[in-house]
């Protein structure tokens, strides 16, 4: 079978070179959508300049759209059943088929408007990319290509930094033991998760999210999309902390050099804070993150690097001349440090164990850049556990070397919390390569949200020009509502930062919201729903238990983290934080 016969004369005009011995009956069926009518015609006096012609088929109706010059244009999309992406711009040497989805009268004339959901492998297209795009920068899906560097950027992030202070409140026995655990766990509900990626029908999900809603819909896709963009927003908020700390640690270093380790060198966080969300504000402004892959690639490097310096100083420290106590049980008990609060310092060391662990939600975009046509599922599974044990070796090198390095006084962050004073340099630069790194980082986990509502205004307001006009600068695109949203949506994160700057607390809060639900419960549900596995079979009651333990342990973990967040914030006095 090839093209419809009706179609291929449309796409003909449009300049398309038809290879059908090249697709599938799916590709082929992509062009048809139901619009309970028929009809044939056109219209040239669109509001957008898009021309549209409309092509009945056995009673289904085909739209194919161009907008001069010579790029194909999809925007203002909306559907239950099969939107896949809005606002793609250029789909390049393609043809393009979708489903109709918004009829529109403008000037008489009917606008349909169609959303991209396969893209058909046709050669020979004159279509060109519109000036600043480039036909690399897309995949076979026609979806810009996610780079390397933000993944890496996303799953090694500053959870590494806690790891030597929760290594300490449980001991050497309990401490790597609840770290392999993650690991292992963590490990095998990443397999079940690649066996997600594509939905029954074999549509690709490019998103988290796009998985639960084609696995288990309903209230679960509602739930996940609360606590993947409450964790968004959350990481978002502890990496402002980070920072600052890092760069009051940075001038504490030439402090110190200076006037020697006795000197007061405290500062206030604040300006700091206000210092990184002012950088940040500047760099929402990019309409689209892929045309900073720069940073993320920057990023990624200085993630290494410093977590590197870590280790090296810590092995410095071990093999010097004064040795820190250790204990197989951790920081002990003593009349200032009750048992009572050795079990809630626990419970929020299990919290900032997951939160390094906590990358589930990236695994669906990693597996996004596997080429079409690789064994996708085990290409991503072997990536997986190859991925998982290394971090895993690296995070127990931090976490161990830091404990031995530091003993039952590890600090909540070992490269900000002083332990180490000298090289100073080495320090100062440690400390750089952190600030650098989150800098990148921010915007990598503020993207999704940027999008979202985003697009949910667009589709809510679709004829408001203040939501959807964007205005040429120049080389520049401003969008008003997009810079009125992001930069209030960084003021935001940014004062909260300053009310909760509690960085062990807050990152403990951070893994239990996200280590269960998204590591660990809907990797299983979407599992048993694809492989048909009742709950009541010992298969479905093993996967179900696990799930069950892990709540446990977040819950555990959330717990502590907010009792130590209540318990600072007793102590705290509003807008003083200092380091």
């Amino acid at each position: 079978m090839g093209i419809p016969a009706p179609l291929s004369p449309v796409l003909l005009s449009l300049g398309f070179s038809l290879h059908t011995s090249q697709l599938g009956p799916s590709q082929r069926l992509a062009y048809r959508r139901k619009l309970g009518g028929s009809g044939v015609g056109s219209c040239s006096s669109l509001s957008s300049g898009v021309f549209a012609t409309v092509v009945p088929f056995s009673g289904v109706v085909t739209v194919v759209s161009q907008q001069p010059p010579r790029f194909l244009r999809f925007s203002s999309v909306v559907t239950a059943d099969c939107l896949v992406g809005e606002g793609v711009d250029f789909l390049p040497r393609r043809a393009v088929g979708g489903c109709a989805l918004m009829k529109e009268e403008v000037g008489g004339c009917v606008d349909y408007w169609i959303v991209v959901e396969r893209i058909m492998n046709v050669e020979g297209s004159n279509i060109e990319a519109p000036p600043g795009n480039d036909a690399s920068k897309f995949d076979e899906d026609g979806h810009p290509k996610r780079t390397g560097a933000h993944i890496i950027t996303a799953v090694i992030g500053s959870g590494v930094l806690t790891l030597a202070w929760a290594i300490a409140q449980m001991g050497w026995m309990a401490g790597p033991i609840v770290l392999i655990a993650f690991s292992i766990i963590t490990m095998f509900t990443s397999t079940l998760l690649a066996d997600c990626y594509r939905a029954a029908d074999g549509t690709r999900n490019y998103v988290y999210k796009d998985a639960v809603k084609s696995y288990l819909g309903g209230i679960k896709y509602k739930f996940c999309a609360v606590v993947q963009y409450s964790y968004l927003v959350g990481v978002t908020i502890g990496y402002s902390i980070t920072t600052a700390i890092s760069l009051v640690a940075m001038k504490k270093s030439l402090c110190f050099h200076k006037h020697g380790h006795n000197h007061d060198c405290t500062l206030s966080n604040n300006p700091f804070i206000v210092l990184f969300g002012l950088i940040q504000i500047a760099l929402s402004q990019v309409p689209n993150f892929h045309e900073l892959a720069f940073l993320s690639f920057i990023a990624a490097i200085m993630s290494f690097s410093y977590a590197s310096i870590g280790l090296g100083l810590s092995i410095a420290k071990i093999t010097g001349k004064k040795r820190a106590t250790t204990s197989i049980t951790g920081k002990p008990i003593t009349d200032s440090y009750s048992a009572e609060e050795k079990m809630w310092s626990c419970f929020a060391a299990i919290g900032n164990m997951a939160f390094a662990y906590a990358f589930a939600v990236v695994l669906i975009e990693i597996q996004d850049t596997i080429r079409s046509g690789a064994p996708e599922s085990k290409v991503m599974k072997r990536a997986s556990v190859v991925g998982i044990l290394i971090s895993t070796v690296f995070y127990m090198l931090c976490g161990a070397l830091g404990y031995a390095a530091f003993g039952n006084a590890a600090p909540g962050n070992f490269l900000t919390g002083y332990g180490f004073y000298d090289p100073y340099w080495l320090i100062l630069t440690a400390n750089l390569f952190i600030a650098i790194h989150l800098f990148g980082a921010y915007q990598v986990f503020s993207q999704p949200v940027f999008g979202a509502v985003e697009g949910w205004c667009r589709r809510r307001w679709p004829g408001n020009t203040f939501v959807s006009k964007e205005h040429k600068w120049g080389r520049l695109r401003v969008n008003f509502f997009r810079v009125v949203w992001r930069s209030g949506y960084v003021v935001f994160t940014t004062l909260v930062a300053m009310l909760l700057p509690f960085f062990n607390d807050f990152v403990g809060l951070l893994g239990a919201i996200s280590f269960w639900p998204l590591a660990v419960f809907f990797p299983i549900e979407m599992y048993m729903v694809r492989a048909k596995i009742s709950r009541w079979s010992c298969r479905g009651f093993l996967l179900q238990v696990l799930s069950g333990f892990c709540l446990v342990a977040s819950l555990l973990a959330g717990a502590g983290s907010i009792r130590g967040l209540v318990h600072s914030l007793r102590k705290f006095e509003l807008l003083q934080s200092r380091s």
